[in-house]
């Protein structure tokens, strides 16, 4: 018992720790406090000696790591641990030293020849400083295996004997650093174990209760599991400082083996706490895939100079120059390959940098019609030059068939002009220097025109046709400074505009080469006074037009630069909404090479599965950094001229929905496009023009998803889209129209979304879709049945001035409530001629979804007109209960009364206004006809006080008519339980 003192006053916010009185014990004396331990500790074991040999090490470091993965966690330990053991691992002595303590153990137990013969072995490296003899040592056991047993059984007794010798020998059977990859490798998959137990939707809770009746008999296996999953965060940050140790040496087909398979379980969790190692794990997949750059560049070499190597029977062999029929694999490849080839631009070999050239020209303009390539090994640096032309339907001698291009100005002119043929070229030069002094004479190579700098744009288009390209070698101390290589070489092209453009230079292109780095691209074009064109920075600008980036022009973009250079992102962000922010992913696919047992469509499948993986991918990894994108957008383009049906391709577009679907919509991909170039065959065999096809996908409100199909028309005001099939929303339209910013229910919908449910305006399309289902289904089993054209009629219902619910059909997102109900009429196959539902629904995105006055009685009229037609009552629920509000008009004006002016944590005495504040209130009051408070006067301190004793607010709906309102739709709904069918979703 005691006496309490209160040190904080009622009403005071509290924070944790604080104190909120003090009691004073009326007896002190019978408080027991705690004393020293005064008694003897339990006997304990022998302290645990670690060696500080290399092998000890290594297993007493694992030993912790396996301790944080099992949930016994201690940050402190981890990083550093992580840091030595990524040292002992690379100690050359951590393999001979684990093997000679396991085989001083079995000494005796091994026959003698073979102990001699492996000790000998073993000791004989060591002493040469070689590496570990793993493969001696096996064959040495399989050797003795052979020669002494002739029965599997009495082999596999042998082997079980040895069995931690052979362990250990086949650890380090491939080397130190194989060894260390399956040591990381160890960690990711007992990390997936666990973690992929909780990657669902399901609750902890039931996932807990499912592991217990599982393993009824092993419960200390759910526990090691729980205490693992517990500390999820801590192992996160293991497992990421592993991941990142896979970085620096991952590329190659020789590491697919060990991490992809574990990168592709990892990369799969879904679950919100392990979403950091998920994007991680996508990242290094799309790294560990690819071939490394030592691989590519040498099998690269050999083709290039098998191109150029001609071997004479009796002779030596002779250099001539390149043949396509060998540079064709690296022209089509779909692997990256200008981030070799440039190496070879400053080949030794002049034919190899011959040949270099021309692999570059014919894979750049890939899409264009090369007349000719010309040669000119007499300038030095070596320079290339070659004619081209723009478009054109007919087939080159080299290569596959050119398709028609459309996306340059140039096209707009006169067609009845004959198409200009273009010019080319491309040299190496070793630095900025060296392209100052030979400037006359590569421009000497181009006609030359009289510059005239105020030609009108399209009259330039005619007469600017030529295209520079110039390869810097970069020995830079700034290698990734895009600012000083921009104020290196802008002002070179700017001290040659003139002469560039009485050459006809469209635009000239810098190359900034580094060894195994992909090229930089800096282009200057004349429709720009030779100023940089940042929006393709970095993009090889004979295939910028690819991506049709002049349909971002309602965005101001920004690129973004990921790893796969077949990919390309931009960060786009509304010129007139700057709260319009999305990601616009563009691809380009070109040709490989089609085994005859492939079909086009199942090639086409495979190839658009696999880039949308990696668009997604990158989409995830770009996507933590600009966190409020919506509606993304992709964009595939298939570069390559391929026969096969449309409908085919429709097909295989909804099967990457249902696989990929979730995925697409948690990185809130809307809109894609897959543009197809298609050639068929007449009943003649006679190949036909090549027709552009367009697949146009949408799924806007993340439910409903419409596949439209078009095929691209050309005619005197340019391309137009022209449905096949049904009638689509771009019936029409121009190809080039830019991409329109986001309609203005977009972020209504964007915000239920965030809040986990639909648009209430979205529903009314997926009780159609539903209704179609129902149709899908009952032709199948009766091929009579008719589908009518409108499965469902929707009206809204709007309480009109005498509070009466009214039909109307009005456009979404009218409502000024938070309650919106409809009169369904669905015609379904058991009732095709109609029947009529009331559906009810919360605005989630009106106020948070909460009840108030307009609200009940919208919902009290809707449910009162179901029970009156005797028709079901449906009731969408996503609220958050009645609304509390606050008088907004009232929240700057009022002042506080305090206990102690001096310290306003002894609360206050009551609220009030001065006679300013009640003036400004009085005048809104009379200006909305309603009265917000009342008060009472007070003088106080010599001042006149209006003292607040109610609040009532301007606006209706604040406060306890909210709750009236709930009992109101309570008891309807109880009715209407009683009297017609009601669900509630």
């Amino acid at each position: 018992d005691g006496i309490v003192q209160f040190i904080k006053q009622p009403g005071t916010t509290l924070d944790a720790g604080d104190i909120i009185g003090i009691l004073s014990l009326d007896d002190p004396s019978r408080v027991r406090h705690a004393k020293p331990f005064e008694g003897q500790l339990p006997p304990m074991g022998q302290p645990t000696i670690h060696g500080a040999k290399p092998h000890q090490r290594y297993r007493e470091l694992r030993l912790v790591l396996d301790n944080a993965m099992d949930g016994y966690d201690n940050q402190a330990l981890v990083q550093p641990t992580l840091k030595e053991i990524f040292e002992v691992l690379q100690t050359p002595e951590l393999p001979y030293l684990e093997f000679n303590e396991v085989f001083a153990s079995l000494s005796g137990r091994i026959p003698p020849k073979l102990e001699i013969a492996l000790h000998q072995e073993v000791d004989q490296s060591m002493k040469n400083h070689e590496h570990f003899p793993a493969r001696t040592l096996q064959a040495l056991i399989d050797s003795h295996c052979r020669a002494n047993f002739s029965k599997a059984a009495d082999i596999n007794a042998f082997q079980a004997s040895v069995g931690p010798l052979i362990a250990i020998i086949k650890e380090y059977q491939h080397g130190l650093k194989t060894h260390s990859w399956g040591f990381i490798a160890d960690y990711l998959n007992k990390y997936h174990e666990v973690e992929s137990l909780f990657d669902d939707s399901a609750r902890e809770e039931e996932i807990f209760l499912s592991l217990r009746d599982q393993n009824k008999d092993d419960v200390e296996k759910v526990i090691r599991i729980a205490l693992s999953h517990s500390r999820v965060t801590a192992k996160n940050n293991l497992v990421l400082t592993l991941l990142d140790q896979i970085k620096p040496t991952a590329s190659g087909g020789a590491l697919d083996k060990f991490f992809s398979p574990v990168l592709k379980k990892l990369a799969e969790l879904t679950g919100r706490l392990t979403a950091k190692v998920s994007l991680k794990a996508r990242e290094l997949l799309i790294h560990v895939q690819l071939p490394s750059f030592e691989e590519r560049q040498s099998q690269m070499e050999k083709i290039l100079r098998s191109s150029v190597t001609e071997e004479v029977y009796g002779g030596e062999h002779e250099a001539r120059m390149p043949a396509f029929e060998n540079i064709k694999e690296l022209v089509d490849t779909t692997y990256t390959v200008f981030d070799v080839l440039p190496n070879f631009f400053y080949h030794e070999s002049l034919h190899v940098r011959i040949a270099a050239f021309e692999v570059y020209c014919r894979r750049a303009y890939h899409a264009y019609e090369i007349l000719d390539i010309n040669y000119h090994m007499e300038h030095q640096p070596l320079l290339i030059t070659w004619k081209f032309l723009l478009n054109t339907p007919n087939k080159s001698e080299s290569g596959p068939n050119r398709v028609a291009s459309v996306s340059d100005m140039s096209y707009l002119i006169n067609k009845a002009d004959p198409e200009p043929v273009r010019t080319g070229a491309i040299l190496a030069v070793r630095d900025v220097k060296e392209l100052e002094d030979r400037f006359e004479s590569i421009l000497n190579f181009f006609p030359s025109h009289k510059s005239n700098k105020h030609l009108s744009h399209l009259a330039a288009a005619s007469v600017h046709n030529n295209v520079l390209n110039v390869v810097i070698k970069s020995e830079s101390v700034h290698p990734n400074d895009d600012d000083y290589w921009l104020n290196l070489l802008s002002p070179i092209v700017k001290g040659e505009t003139e002469r560039l453009r009485s050459h006809g230079i469209r635009r000239m292109t810098f190359l900034i080469f580094r060894q195994g780095n992909y090229p930089s691209y800096f282009t200057f074009r004349e429709r720009n006074n030779y100023a940089e064109d940042q929006t393709i920075r970095h993009i090889e600008p004979a295939m910028a037009y690819r991506l049709e980036l002049a349909r971002l022009s309602n965005f101001d973009i920004k690129p973004c630069f990921i790893d796969n250079r077949q990919v390309h992102v931009y960060y786009a962000v509304g010129k007139e909404n700057i709260s319009d922010c999305r990601f616009f992913v563009c691809a380009l696919v070109r040709p490989g090479r089609l085994r005859s047992s492939v079909r086009t469509a199942d090639y086409l499948i495979s190839e658009t599965d696999r880039l949308l993986n990696d668009i997604l991918d990158a989409l995830e990894i770009v996507g933590a950094t600009y966190k409020q994108s919506d509606c993304n957008h992709l964009f595939i383009n298939f570069i390559p001229t391929f026969q096969l049906d449309a409908t085919e391709v429709e097909t295989a577009l909804k099967g990457f929905i249902d696989r990929h679907g979730k995925r697409l919509w948690r990185l809130r991909v809307t809109g894609a496009e897959i543009r197809f170039n298609v050639q068929s065959k007449s009943a003649n065999g006679v190949e036909a023009d090549p027709v552009p096809l367009r697949f146009i996908i949408s799924n806007v409100s993340g439910y409903v998803l419409n596949v439209d199909t078009y095929r691209e028309v050309q005619t005197e005001k340019g391309s137009i889209f022209k449905s096949v099939g049904p009638t689509g929303p771009f019936h029409l339209l121009p190809v080039n129209q830019p991409y329109p910013t986001k309609e203005w229910l977009q972020p209504r919908r964007y915000k239920a979304h965030l809040m986990g449910t639909t648009y209430v305006y979205d529903f009314g399309e997926l009780f159609r879709q539903a209704v179609r289902a129902q149709w899908n289904h009952a032709i199948k089993q009766n091929s009579s049945l008719k589908v009518p054209s409108q499965v469902l009629e929707m009206r809204e219902l709007v309480l009109d001035e005498r509070q009466q619910l009214q039909q109307v059909v009005r456009d979404a997102g009218s409502n000024n409530c938070g309650m919106v109900a409809w009169i369904f009429t669905l015609r379904t196959p058991e009732y095709p001629e109609g029947r009529q539902i009331i559906v009810i629904a919360n605005d989630i995105t009106f106020n948070i979804g909460s009840f108030g006055p307009e609200e009940d009685l919208v919902f009290y009229k809707a449910s009162e007109m179901a029970r009156k037609l005797g028709i079901p009552r449906v009731y969408l629920s996503a609220n958050s209960g009645a609304r509390i509000g606050l008088a907004s008009e009232v929240i700057g004006l009022f002042n506080s009364c305090w206990n102690d002016a001096s310290n306003p944590a002894k609360g206050f005495k009551y609220i009030y206004l001065t006679d300013a504040g009640l003036k400004q209130l009085e005048a809104q009051e009379e200006r909305s006809g309603k009265k917000s408070v009342i008060t009472e006067t007070v003088v106080e301190d010599g001042e006149t006080r209006h003292k607040i004793t109610d609040v009532i607010g301007a606006v209706d709906g604040l406060g306890v008519e909210n709750l009236r309102g709930s009992g109101l739709i309570a008891g309807e709904t109880s009715r209407a339980y009683d009297d017609i069918f009601t669900i509630t979703l």
